[in-house]
């Protein structure tokens, strides 16, 4: 899958820290990886996204790293 036609999505909290990135498609449709973080900058998660459905492999990080 390419993202190349796909349009970049970022996510930020209030306080001004980005939450989330993912790709949408014409259809505002999740397509490709998405990115998201704690306030504190560590990653939350990583996935990949394929019509709005996860695919692939997805992993998932709490506040301590694990």
């Amino acid at each position: 899958m390419s993202i190349e036609n796909m349009t970049l999505i970022t996510e930020y909290f209030d306080s001004g820290e980005m939450k989330c990135q993912y790709y949408v498609n014409s259809a505002m449709q999740k397509n490709g990886p998405l990115k998201c973080w704690l306030k504190n900058g560590q990653i939350l998660c990583e996935s990949n996204y394929l019509n709005t459905l996860t695919h692939g492999k997805y992993q998932e990080c709490n506040e301590h790293g694990n």
